[in-house]
């Protein structure tokens, strides 16, 4: 080998001495790369994992457990101050620690507090207000640790996948029950994504196959944790905008139209147990609609459902495809939520089975415009006037609600199309579209 190599397998070696040592990761006169290797092993953290949070406008991580070789206890300081949380993604922006707490096992939720443990929790602030005052708009105080990426190039979001830029600095000697160094302040190691989870979609089962017979419908879907055969669930079909309708190969995109928002995850919160399918499809056209009609007649078949209680939700994109499906096939559906879309067809076979539509669009929606939406919901009510229905029959048929822009300031929205994913949080809305039976 010559100098040259030499030297620079030299300069490896002692740039990597550093760090480690920057991390407490004991050097014992280490002669070759192979040596240094080894020693890392001896680190006194094992394993850096995350949970992350659909917010109402933001998917983010929200807990971080540092998982250390022996049970530590944690300094009498502030807890705020006992790690640092940044994101180079983010412009290096702090996130806030709101608590740090430990317990023996990796579940957040069990064993709080304890006075000593191997596993450490810390909880990332976490805004939420659903119901704020007019002057106080939703919005986190930072956006570090965000979970999905918005592909402006294709519009569309894709898990993040790459979480080299967080950077979390443990500000305290971790010292056992003992007095002795378990890990010593540092960077702690990156974390991966294949360590990133997602506790509140835990029961849902993310990209199922159905071969039908327009080609497989990627799905995913929420059954309770106690079905039973001998009970009737109601059912909801979700159908998200663009950014999540569009089935990829690509492993960031597999299953991401549910945690672009909540929703899907809001009908798992009811009082009743629901059945929730949410597709991934090709497109938004007619062979896109063949395919939602086809899962939807497979659900029905295959599982115990309330076939007076089937509902469906289309937003955008969505909202265009489940209108086609609609055209045809309005008999399989208890009710329809229409967010921020257009209605692609007429309304007769909608007028002939009496489907309850609920047309949600903000009044300065940036994509498609409120006309379109106020001239769908004038011909749908003109035609049920034409059927002779009463002004009263005709309004437990045909709703509709165009918010201001101050509406969605409230929760910190402000691209008023994006907007009419909130209509999940809102309870009247939700309440109304569950409220409907099919007779």
């Amino acid at each position: 080998m010559n100098r040259l190599g030499k030297h620079k397998i030299a300069w490896i070696a002692a740039a990597l001495s550093i760090l480690l040592s920057s991390c407490g990761i004991p050097q014992a006169g280490a002669d070759s790369i192979a040596d240094i290797k080894a020693q890392s092993i001896q680190s006194g953290i094992k394993r850096i994992s995350a949970n992350a949070a659909v917010y109402p406008t933001y998917t983010m991580l929200d807990t971080i457990t540092v998982e250390y070789s022996d049970e530590i206890v944690l300094p009498d300081s502030d807890p705020k101050t006992l790690y640092t949380f940044t994101d180079d993604e983010a412009g290096g922006k702090t996130r806030e620690i709101t608590a740090v707490y430990m317990n023996n096992q990796r579940e957040i939720n069990k064993g709080e507090n304890q006075s000593s443990g191997r596993f450490v929790i810390i909880q990332l602030s976490r805004v939420e207000n659903p119901e704020p005052d007019e002057s106080e708009p939703w919005q986190p105080e930072s956006t570090a640790g965000m979970a999905l990426h918005f592909q402006s190039s294709s519009y569309l979001h894709t898990l993040r996948t790459d979480y080299s830029g967080v950077k979390i600095r443990q500000n305290f000697d971790a010292l056992n029950a003992r007095g002795q160094t378990v890990q010593p302040s540092c960077t702690l190691p990156v974390l991966r994504s294949e360590n990133v989870g997602w506790p509140e979609f835990q029961g849902f089962s993310i990209n199922n196959v159905l071969q039908g017979k327009d080609g497989d419908v990627h799905y995913s879907v929420f059954i309770p944790e106690d079905y039973n055969h001998e009970k009737r669930y109601p059912m909801i079909l979700v159908l998200p905008g663009y950014n999540g309708l569009l089935h990829s190969l690509k492993l960031e995109t597999i299953g991401v139209n549910l945690f672009t928002d909540r929703s899907s995850l809001v009908w798992t919160e009811q009082p009743d147990d629901m059945i929730v399918v949410s597709p991934q499809l090709e497109d938004w056209g007619e062979k896109s609609a063949r395919q939602v009609i086809e899962l939807t007649e497979y659900f029905l078949e295959t599982y115990s459902v309330d076939t007076t209680r089937v509902y469906a939700m289309g937003y955008s994109a969505g909202g265009e495809t489940m209108s086609r499906v609609l055209n045809v096939r309005s008999d399989l559906y208890s009710a329809y939520l229409h967010c921020s879309s257009k209605w692609n067809g007429d309304f007769s076979n909608v007028i002939e089975n009496r489907l309850p539509i609920y047309f949600f669009i903000a009044g300065n929606d940036e994509y498609y415009g409120s006309e379109q939406t106020l001239k769908s919901y004038t011909d749908l009510r003109n035609g049920y006037a034409d059927r002779g229905l009463t002004e009263n029959e005709i309004e437990q048929l045909a709703v509709i609600n165009m918010p201001d822009n101050l509406y969605f300031n409230r929760q910190g929205i402000y691209n008023y199309h994006v907007g009419g994913q909130y209509a999940v949080n809102d309870r009247t809305i939700v309440r109304w579209l569950l409220s409907q039976h099919k007779q």
